[in-house]
């Protein structure tokens, strides 16, 4: 029963985000961007990124792109956008809780059937240690109360038992984790997707290089500002980028 409210959930949100996004658009990705990529903040290299797709039947899509439009322009291999996976993230976050909650309480019963010993108040009194050799063992009487006033303590007021000379302080209950939260799908399903593409280009010198992007698409339900940001891997150099939709 819980699974299959959790996929009607996660269909509905989805398609709350879709719906807005296919009306207008077609994908996500569809259209230009533009921004920069760098290996050293301050020497930014400006690029241009050209997404399109192709429906092929009813939820199969094939992705297009190109990096850098125009005479050396390059087309985008392995070309990928993945949305956030609502249903297994929403049921990760449900396990989660639900074995905290699962510890907590194995933990109250724990401490219920063991409880913490009680500390012993002193019988008669507290026990002095016994007085040094040639010490003088001559103790003051404590001064006697006022006519009229009682010896007896006032209200609210805390009493402590000397021990050796030390007042005994009752031990704090230790403080038990918060339970996690678990995620509202529609939450989960409005978090970065993630973009991913391969491209051979030139560099500066003419030689053929191989780019490596990974970057998370961002204000998904936003129409001009969408943001993509991540890494941008050039050889064995890795980089940053960040292009938002024209």
């Amino acid at each position: 029963m819980r699974s299959g409210t959790i996929r009607l959930v996660s269909a509905i949100a989805c398609l709350a985000i879709a719906i807005p996004v296919i009306a207008q658009y077609g994908h996500p990705l569809k259209g230009s961007w533009s921004g920069d990529w760098w290996l050293v903040k301050g020497k930014e290299n400006h690029i241009l990124l050209d997404f399109n797709f192709v429906a092929n039947g009813y939820g199969n899509t094939t992705l297009t792109g190109i990096l850098n439009p125009g005479p050396d322009q390059s087309p985008m291999q392995k070309l990928s956008l993945t949305p956030p996976d609502v249903i297994n993230a929403g049921k990760a976050a449900i396990a989660a809780r639900d074995a905290a909650q699962a510890k907590q309480a194995a933990e109250t019963a724990a401490a219920a059937a063991n409880p913490a010993p009680a500390t012993p108040a002193a019988a008669g009194g507290a026990r002095g240690t016994a007085p040094a050799a040639g010490a003088s063992t001559t103790t003051k009487a404590a001064p006697a109360p006022a006519a009229g006033a009682s010896t007896a303590p006032k209200a609210g007021a805390t009493t402590t038992t000397a021990s050796a000379g030390t007042a005994t302080k009752a031990a704090a209950a230790p403080a038990r984790g918060a339970t996690p939260a678990v995620k509202d799908n529609v939450a989960i399903a409005t978090e970065p997707w993630l973009l991913h593409f391969e491209a051979d280009a030139k560099d500066s010198t003419g030689k053929t290089v191989r780019y490596i992007v990974d970057g998370k698409m961002e204000n998904l339900g936003a129409a001009y500002s969408r943001v993509i940001t991540g890494t941008w891997k050039v050889g064995t150099q890795v980089g940053n980028f960040k292009v938002v939709r024209n």
